[in-house]
């Protein structure tokens, strides 16, 4: 009895595991290839404000002394 019980468990409990197993690998791969739309969404705006800041700097500075 307890074998035949075993083996149905024992199959459940390795196809749970391998579903788990490909979520996990999936879930790597996706939050890897999101890392750098991450790192766009801060470092876009960043660098279109510092050029903004850096043109108004230059306007500032080549208006010579007021």
């Amino acid at each position: 009895m307890r074998a035949r019980l075993f083996t149905p468990v024992r199959a459940l409990a390795t196809m749970l595991l391998s579903i788990a197993g490909v979520a996990a690998a999936v879930f790597v791969l996706v939050s890897s290839a999101l890392v750098p739309v991450g790192i766009g969404l801060y470092a876009v705006p960043l660098a279109v404000w510092l050029r903004s800041a850096d043109q108004v700097a230059r306007r500032v500075s080549s208006s010579g002394p007021r």
